[in-house]
């Protein structure tokens, strides 16, 4: 097992440079349009999945509130829209699954979600960040 943590640790430092040279989240995800979230009333929730050794030629689920909205691939990225109010959140990849974050979503709010999966910990989804679209 340890020879397991070494080496995806020296694995996550030899393309964390490049993977994480920006040092803003907002930085690693795509614009959106963000005046027509904001006029939509929806609140928006971004995923970014980083590199890692467990899983990486698989797709992970992304569920939402208990079904499948997504499937999202290593260092890829993806938007989801969602009705404003209480969410469950969570990533499987087949048996395996995150913790559940709960999440109360804000219309024309755009949420920040990094997806891993380690050795150690398994599948990990953290929220990272929020940005209010604002109305001009």
């Amino acid at each position: 097992m340890r020879f397991w943590n070494k080496l995806e640790k020296s694995f996550l430092r030899s393309r964390s440079g490049k993977q994480h040279a920006k040092t803003d989240i907002r930085e690693r995800f795509d614009a959106v349009d963000e005046e027509k979230l904001s006029h939509d009333g929806e609140a928006m929730l971004s995923f970014y999945r980083q590199q890692g050794i467990r899983g990486h030629i698989r797709s992970f689920q992304i569920i939402l509130d208990g079904a499948p909205v997504s499937k999202i691939e290593m260092e890829k990225q993806c938007n989801i829209l969602c009705e404003p109010g209480f969410h469950k959140i969570h990533i499987k990849l087949d048996t395996m699954k995150s913790q559940i974050l709960n999440l109360k979503a804000e219309a024309g709010v755009r949420y920040f979600f990094e997806i891993a999966c380690t050795m150690e910990e398994g599948l990990i989804l953290k929220q990272v960040e929020m940005e209010r679209i604002e109305e001009e």
